[in-house]
């Protein structure tokens, strides 16, 4: 976290969507067995320039039922419009289930999601039988934890001005055929009327390899238009990629005869990627 709050302070104009996850240990520092996962995600409401839909999955991995609390805090700006709520739900055997919020949106902000076994009676059938294991997915917290933080930050100019957007990404990857094979797509849009040049690149985790090379992508961006870069890797289940896109000031990469805006602006996005086997 150190490292996230870091490029928080120093970087201007940074959007930054980020998933953090940490398998905590128990007291004598063994690893504990993992009983539930979760993952957080953010979408954009369609037709909406500020509204979000953010969605946490929780997965079992133990052949009982257990009952599973899951809860989301936002700061810095984040209002539900809708209210927010909590989600006391059974998990049976290896299932997953979704929990979903609506957000709004239109500072920097931070969003904490919470998924924990807990002993609650009346929510799984009476004739099944219930683990109540102590295990918590949630955001700084002691042993047996699972770090799940969603943050999001829109930088501001030197007054403090929010700044306009200037570039948006999405990050996709997609099976190829073989098991372990995907295509990873990542999609930089331009918000501005003017020409960009824009850099991406694609990291991951250490069990992710880029059978043909990675390559870093400097493109020229027409006015509100989108560009698509491709990577293949190779990957397992629950592997890491971080896509990033940044504007930069690089010659001779867009026609000479258009101007070029050479605004400071970054977006970074790390997903995880989940493979259905």
């Amino acid at each position: 976290m150190r490292t996230l709050l870091f490029l928080f302070k120093t970087s201007p104009a940074v959007l930054l969507l980020v998933l953090c996850l940490r398998l905590g240990s128990g007291a004598a520092q063994d690893l504990v067995q993992e009983v539930i996962s979760a993952k957080l995600t953010i979408d954009p409401v369609e037709n909406s320039t500020n509204y979000y839909d953010v969605t946490v999955t929780v997965k079992s991995y133990v052949a009982k039922c257990l009952v599973v609390k899951s809860l989301l805090e936002a700061f810095s700006n984040i209002i539900f419009p809708y209210g927010n709520f909590i989600y006391t739900a059974c998990l049976c055997d290896f299932s997953t289930r979704n929990f979903f919020w609506e957000i709004q949106a239109s500072e920097n902000g931070i969003i904490k999601g919470k998924a924990e076994v807990v002993s609650e009676e009346n929510i799984c059938p009476s004739d099944v039988e219930i683990c109540s294991l102590v295990y918590k997915l949630l955001f700084k917290t002691s042993p047996a934890a699972l770090l799940l933080v969603l943050c999001l930050t829109l930088g501001t100019g030197a007054a403090q001005e929010p700044i306009q957007k200037v570039i948006s990404i999405t990050l996709t990857a997609d099976p190829t055929g073989n098991t372990d094979d995907y295509t990873v797509t990542l999609t930089v849009t331009s918000h501005v009327p003017v020409y960009l040049v824009v850099k991406a690149t694609l990291e991951g985790s250490d069990d992710v390899n880029f059978p043909y090379g990675n390559f870093v992508y400097t493109a020229c961006l027409c006015p509100y238009c989108s560009r698509n870069f491709f990577w293949d890797i190779q990957g397992p289940e629950n592997a890491i990629l971080i896509g990033k896109a940044e504007v930069v000031s690089e010659e001779n990469i867009c026609p000479s005869d258009v101007e070029i805006s050479t605004p400071v602006y970054k977006v970074c996005i790390k997903r995880e990627i989940v493979i259905t086997l």
